[in-house]
């Protein structure tokens, strides 16, 4: 956790130049005060998977239990539904061990409910074809897929089923959702993810020789990688976009002292 630059840039300076002992004590304390209170902070933020799952309220447990259960009847397989929604709670998990929250992981369940029986589809469909057939589909199909897990991951963060409900019928989710999806995920991150994902490619082509069920399993590996790279995409971005608007008050403030 980070201190208050203003009182160890002061502590700082005192330690270079001459200063009463009392003040420089007394800043000294304010400084471990500081940092027990960030530590103690972390701690109660820092909550594990299943500490997390216990905050869910009985609503939320009837949603997750209803959306699970169509899926897997969608699904029909139960090994390839496990492996699909497993593998987007194990990514979520993995990057988000210091600041899960009930909603994200929520979103995620349903993200893997959703997309479970959509790619059981999709891969019944891709093995009806021929191997250049399944390669040429698979490549052309990273955008629309990853696309569709972005803005899904949108909505389910952003809308409970009620809100879902109540801006549809006012029109909102029409014309205000497709474009909060394009502007904060498509535009920026849905090129340089598909790039990074597809260094991946070659990796996923055994993928195209397994029955469907393993197809899904294996998917699920690769998935959980892709994961990793959204997350480090958006770190990436995030970075850049900080970067920028230091830049632009560095500027700013270099226009007015001159």
């Amino acid at each position: 956790m980070a201190l208050d630059e203003r009182t160890q840039n002061e502590y700082e300076k005192l330690n270079k130049a001459p200063a009463p002992v009392e003040q420089r004590k007394e800043l000294s304390d304010k400084l471990e005060t500081k940092q027990e209170e960030g530590s103690d902070l972390e701690k109660k933020t820092n909550k594990g998977f299943f500490k997390t799952m216990k905050e869910f309220s009985l609503w939320d447990w009837a949603k997750v239990t209803g959306t699970s259960l169509l899926s897997l009847a969608l699904t029909v397989d139960p090994i390839a539904w496990i492996a699909t929604t497993g593998s987007y709670l194990a990514a979520y998990a993995t990057t988000n061990r210091k600041n899960m929250n009930k909603n994200d992981l929520k979103a995620q369940t349903h993200l893997g409910n959703v997309m479970a029986p959509i790619l059981y589809g999709f891969f019944g469909f891709l093995n009806k074809y021929t191997l250049a057939a399944k390669v040429g589909i698979g490549l052309l199909s990273y955008p629309i897929l990853t696309s569709t897990v972005y803005a899904l991951e949108h909505t389910f963060k952003k809308y409970s089923p009620w809100t879902f409900f109540k801006d549809t019928l006012k029109l909102k989710t029409l014309y205000q959702l497709p474009a909060e999806i394009y502007r904060e995920h498509l535009k920026p991150k849905v090129w340089r993810t598909i790039k990074n994902m597809l260094k991946f490619a070659p990796f996923a082509t055994p993928i195209l020789f397994l029955p469907r069920r393993y197809q899904m399993v294996a998917l699920a590996v690769e998935r959980y990688i892709g994961r990793m790279i959204v997350r480090k995409t958006s770190e990436q971005i995030e970075k850049e976009k900080n970067n920028n608007n230091q830049s632009d008050n560095y500027k700013k403030q270099y226009r007015k002292e001159a």
